[in-house]
């Protein structure tokens, strides 16, 4: 964990080394997962799992219960694993979190003030930057924003779809275009594939999806080998072609009984080894200035 080992100042030292030029890895199609279950109106059963592609099954790593929020999604980028929880009703400060990439265990980074009910997360290989998708502006519309690492704020926040429409998937390829479902759950019509221009909001394209995702789905690229993968909140999960919009059922996780839904879906990513020695110096840079105070 970045934040608890080496302090806030060094996260934004490594999404810095990623806009410098920082190379990323990916393990071969491996990914972390998330889910959530309702364990009555006021608790929420959260739980991280390391997942293989076409396994059949994830591994937990951690569980916990978390009052009055919930998991809303899941990101792994080059400076850390990340966690984005959200409060139903609003009755509880929305947090990001990092996250131990061995245990799962969580640590708080800060409230990110946003008003939102759920959401994704999505690391821009071009910028370095993490970016979110499903908070709630003043306007009521459904929103983009990035987030500060070292505090957890949410910054330049930018309208998309008005209420009820659900911005509930968000990634960016490997060429840094940004692509959002919007999942549609509380409205009339099926999920649909956006290009979002993730600078001003503006939807640059817009396609119907062929299958009804009316549900908590997470949404993460590959950058290994570029493919896009969906997760439905029942555990399905998907390929997702941009050029044509279509998903491809590439595994199906068991799916217990009661309140639980998956949440978020994120590939594996690792920094190259020039990034992990930029990580170094930095750390070390930093502990001579606190030796030499």
């Amino acid at each position: 964990m970045r934040t608890s080992m080496l302090g806030a100042g060094c996260v934004a030292v490594a999404v810095a080394g990623v806009q410098a030029g920082w190379t990323a890895r990916a393990h071969a199609q491996e990914f972390y997962l998330t889910s959530t279950n309702a364990v009555n109106s006021s608790t929420f059963h959260q739980s991280v799992y390391r997942y293989t592609l076409g396994s059949g099954s994830a591994t937990l790593l951690h569980t916990w219960n978390l009052p009055q929020a919930f998991i809303a999604d899941i990101e792994s980028t080059p400076s850390g694993l990340y966690l984005h929880t959200v409060a139903p009703n609003h009755v509880a400060p929305n947090q990001l979190w990092t996250v131990h990439p061995e245990t799962g265990v969580p640590t708080s980074i800060g409230p990110t003030g946003l008003n939102a009910i759920e959401g994704d997360l999505a690391w821009n290989p071009s910028t370095g930057r993490l970016h979110g998708a499903g908070g709630i502006d003043s306007a009521g519309f459904e929103a983009t924003y990035a987030f500060n690492l070292a505090t957890g704020t949410a910054t330049d926040v930018r309208s998309v779809l008005p209420e009820p429409l659900d911005l509930s998937g968000m990634t960016f390829d490997a060429q840094g275009r940004c692509w959002v479902i919007d999942s549609n759950l509380n409205g009339p019509t099926a999920a649909n594939l956006h290009e979002l221009n993730p600078s001003t909001g503006a939807i640059l394209s817009t396609q119907a999806l062929p299958l009804n995702l009316r549900v908590t789905l997470g949404l993460t690229t590959d950058f290994t080998t570029g493919v896009m993968y969906a997760i439905s909140g029942q555990g399905r999960i998907y390929t997702l072609d941009t050029s044509t919009a279509s998903l491809t059922l590439v595994d199906q996780l068991p799916f217990p009984t009661g309140a639980l839904q998956y949440t978020g879906i994120t590939a594996r990513v690792i920094p190259s080894p020039s990034g992990l020695l930029a990580l170094a110096g930095a750390a070390g840079l930093m502990g001579l200035r606190r030796r030499g105070r």
